[in-house]
């Protein structure tokens, strides 16, 4: 019995060495694309992918930021120490646009696995300070045009008749009782919980394709940063691949913090 236990034990102790130092292998040569901001959030998940192996396309509009698509994807295969990441521009309010970068996406890396939603990085300002340009911004470009670009992701994917993973960057619903700091920003607010609420639309239509989302456990700590280029995203970057190897089947509709994925 003595030998069985020890045994055991032994087993146990080699699942968690190599649990902590395993890679990511199940995403490597896969192909996944980031919309939203290529730095911050964006950036950071794209140099896990990257680090584990895994392809990827940044998708944006803005192209005249120092810090673009293309500078990032730079960046990235500079990282890896390989061309495996490229940048495509697009006007997200146009569905036909959208279907042209995600064939752009697949002619140069093959079939999507995997694609995330709403990297803008936080913009925690006071609801009372927001310009009229900012407010539409909210209302219009990071609800809408997400929900058009992550509609037309899923039919993408569907089509190409396999498993797959969107990842939509939104708070927890039961957050708002829990935490003060939204009640300064509401139209940023907003914009968010919209997509929370998008992950349970867009999630009814194809049961391949598993939609959650996720979000930073830390985000107090990030808000309190905003104007600083010390903001760590390794969490979040971390969970989010933790969320790409999971079985789409069994992990559909959550609402994820990135500690509970790491942790679990």
């Amino acid at each position: 019995m003595y030998a069985i236990h020890r045994n055991i034990f032994e087993q146990m102790k080699y699942l968690k060495i190599t649990r902590n130092s395993i890679k990511h292998s199940s995403v490597k040569n896969k192909n996944y694309v980031i919309y939203g901001s290529p730095t911050g959030i964006g950036f950071n998940i794209a140099k896990k992918l990257a680090l584990n192996g895994a392809k990827i396309t940044f998708i944006s509009k803005d192209v005249y930021s120092f810090f673009n698509v293309f500078y990032a994807a730079e960046k990235i295969n500079t990282i890896a120490k390989k061309n495996i990441c490229q940048g495509v521009t697009c006007n997200v309010s146009s569905e036909s646009e959208i279907k042209d970068a995600l064939k752009e996406a697949e002619d140069e890396y093959g079939n999507i696995h995997g694609v995330v939603v709403g990297t803008e990085d936080f913009y925690p300002k006071n609801t009372f300070k927001n310009y009229e340009k900012e407010i539409n911004d909210f209302s219009n470009i990071k609800v809408d045009k997400h929900y058009l670009f992550g509609k037309t992701c899923l039919k993408k994917m569907n089509d190409q008749t396999m498993k797959g993973h969107m990842i939509i960057i939104s708070p927890p619903l039961e957050i708002i009782n829990k935490e003060d700091y939204w009640k300064s920003h509401y139209f940023y607010t907003l914009s968010k919980i919209n997509k929370t609420l998008m992950t349970k639309s867009l999630g009814i239509k194809f049961k391949n394709i598993a939609v959650n989302s996720l979000w930073p456990s830390h985000i107090n700590s990030l808000i309190s940063q905003k104007y600083s280029e010390e903001i760590n995203y390794d969490k979040l970057g971390e969970a989010a691949l933790i969320l790409f190897e999971k079985n789409p089947e069994y992990c559909h509709g959550n609402h994820f913090l990135d500690k509970d994925l790491i942790t679990s």
